[in-house]
């Protein structure tokens, strides 16, 4: 652990011996809990989740085996070890070498069809092969107990309709490139023998063609197995010996990347490595279709007299055919789907990409004049590539509303072209264009540090174009610095009169208070006042309006801090008024204050209630 923790980067080696130490101690056994499919299944109602589930397996098609490293252990203590003794494989040697020579002997006399004389004779060979397949996997999960290792899962699955087994031999994975190999040659090894029994046993006996039809079928699975370019059986032998992993993938890349960048930037020939993977990709490519194409001509008759028979034998047989096209074409469908989700995705990802770089001129024009502004002249380069990536464009004609007064601050704009009139209505409701905005200017940042409604309106003068700064953006770049500078609410009480506590007062008596208080603008999680004794306390406290944002009251109780109170939008915290010894206000939100001295605001809302005779 130590030796993982120091390095700078990650060491696979070192990786790799602790996750080796952690599974000898048996402490890597519990899998991972998939905590959101889990609550997801849990909050379906009940004919939900079973449909739900019956959905999944028909897409995965997979019955797992309980227990099978259990199951492996047991056969291999009782004779399964037998497989790899000395003499049984000698034995099996000759029964392969044999067993080729008596199935070219029969192939050779054209005494035997590769398809079955009728559908019952089909389902046995299917049924069969599935025996076949079945031992094949026995063979990699004894050389996974061979090795020491476990057998971490087992099962049967319809993979995109094809029946077959599967065993999990991923903790093979730290065994040694010898082990590794013996296990992906253990399947075909165990599947020659049967075929080579099997082709003995019709070349002695003469008359089972059924023999015949499934040894011409494993040998061809085994043939496709042993084939290096598909990822079956031959493919992990070959990358075991070589000790070379993910070569496929790495094959891959050097043809699909490698290659077209440097035919492009006329880079370095490829070394002779480089020549190997590419020779290996293009190799699997036209291997993987041809075995296909094979697959499909050896399959199809079988396959195609079985479900004739199935159809002409009543409605059992329809049924039992009807249920095999679902089985198969349900998992197809959903890899369709996925391919074609995935597709649509790429494209979508291809578009954003050239629609990004046909606009970059335009979002490196916007950076450079959002940081030539005087309220950004904390931003660093890394801040100016973020505003770059997330700065939009709008082109306005004259006469649009850009925002108007009430309306919820939103966005930061700066004026990139055109002209714009700042609009401001007198006491008597006329609007009256107060100034004017060019190219360079800006506007919206005040009530976006304030976080109150826009007090203006926005027109456009003419045809223009503006950037447009998310409010999420600003606050986090902009709004910090700007806020320490944009304190002052200027000389119009109509903010003081929105303020809850305020609202009954008179236009005079709001002038009083904007007179002898102020504004406080705060970010999140700041201290507006911060604990102290009694005593240091001045003898008049603050009294604080809180007009936008939340924040918390906290008090200090016999040594221990809990919050008192939540400030939302209108409440007031009075510091005379807390029956706490020391109090502090914490906000939670960019939070704007009104701030007073507490004996001001309560003889100007007491001299309110003595003329009005309220209180």
């Amino acid at each position: 652990m130590d030796s993982v923790a120091e390095e700078d980067k990650l060491n696979t080696d070192d990786l790799a011996d602790l996750v080796e130490i952690l599974q000898g101690a048996g402490l890597l056994t519990t899998g991972v809990t998939d905590t959101y499919a889990l609550l997801k299944d849990k909050l379906m109602r009940a004919d939900q989740r079973v449909s739900h589930r019956l959905w999944a397996w028909l897409r995965k098609q997979t019955i797992p085996i309980s227990r099978a490293d259990e199951l492996v252990a047991a056969v291999y203590r009782r004779a399964g070890g037998v497989l790899f003794s000395r003499w049984l494989n000698l034995l099996a040697s000759a029964v392969i070498l044999c067993g080729l020579i008596a199935f070219a002997t029969l192939s050779v006399s054209g005494k035997y069809s590769l398809v079955p004389a009728s559908p019952l004779a089909a389902g046995e060979l299917t049924g069969m092969l599935l025996l076949v397949l079945v031992f094949h996997e026995m063979g990699h999960a004894l050389a996974i107990r061979h090795a020491g290792r476990r057998v971490n899962s087992a099962g049967f699955q319809l993979y995109l309709g094809h029946p077959c087994f599967f065993i999990d031999s991923s903790d093979l994975l730290l065994a040694p490139a010898k082990a590794r190999a013996i296990n992906a040659a253990a399947g075909v090894y165990v599947e020659a023998i049967i075929a080579g029994v099997a082709s003995l046993d019709v070349w002695l006996g003469g008359s089972h063609a059924l023999l015949y039809q499934l040894a011409a079928l494993a040998y061809f699975n085994i043939a496709l197995n042993l084939i290096p370019f598909i990822e079956l059986d031959g493919y992990w032998l070959l990358s075991d010996l070589l000790d070379i992993p993910r070569l496929r993938p790495r094959a891959f890349a050097v043809v699909l990347h490698e290659i077209p960048a440097r035919l492009r930037r006329r880079r370095a020939a490829l070394t002779r490595t480089e020549w190997g993977f590419a020779l290996f990709g293009i190799a699997s490519v036209l291997v993987t279709a041809v075995a296909l194409v094979m697959a499909w001509m050896l399959w199809w008759p079988i396959l195609k007299r079985l479900g004739h028979g199935l159809w002409s034998s009543g409605i059992a047989g329809q049924t039992a055919l009807l249920l095999l096209v679902i089985l198969a074409l349900v998992p197809l469908l959903h890899k369709l789907g996925d391919a074609r989700r995935s597709s649509g995705q790429r494209l979508v990802n291809i578009r954003n990409d050239l629609q990004f770089r046909l606009q970059s001129r335009w979002r490196v024009e916007a950076a450079e004049s959002i940081g030539g502004l005087d309220l950004a002249s904390n931003l660093n380069d890394d801040d100016l590539s973020d505003i770059a990536g997330r700065v939009t464009r709008r082109k306005v004609h004259a006469g649009d509303l850009i925002y108007g007064r009430g309306d919820n601050a939103d966005a930061f704009y700066v004026v990139r072209r055109g002209t714009f009139v700042t609009i401001e209505t007198d006491t008597a409701g006329i609007e009256q264009a107060a100034r004017r905005l060019g190219p360079g200017d800006y506007f919206g940042e005040g009530e976006l540090v304030a976080l109150r409604p826009r007090t203006t309106t926005i027109r456009a003068d003419s045809a223009s174009e503006i950037f447009v700064l998310d409010q999420a953006t600003f606050q986090r770049l902009l709004a910090p610095e700007l806020a320490r500078e944009f304190s002052s609410a200027g000389d119009s009480p109509e903010e003081i009169l929105a303020l809850e506590p305020f609202k009954q007062l008179s236009r005079e008596a709001a002038m009083r208070l904007l007179q002898c208080g102020s504004w406080l603008n705060a970010g999140p999680y700041e201290v507006v006042t911060a604990y102290g004794d009694a005593d240091d306390l001045p003898r008049d406290g603050m009294y604080y309006v809180l007009s936008s944002g939340q924040a918390e009251v906290l008090a200090q109780t016999q040594g221990q801090e809990e919050c008192v109170a939540v400030l939302r939008s209108g409440d007031s915290f009075d510091e005379t008024a807390s029956p706490y010894e020391t109090v502090a206000l914490y906000t939670r939100t960019p939070a704007r204050f009104f701030c007073i001295d507490a004996t001001t605001a309560h003889d100007v809302l007491g001299q309110h209630y003595e003329e009005t005779g309220t209180h």
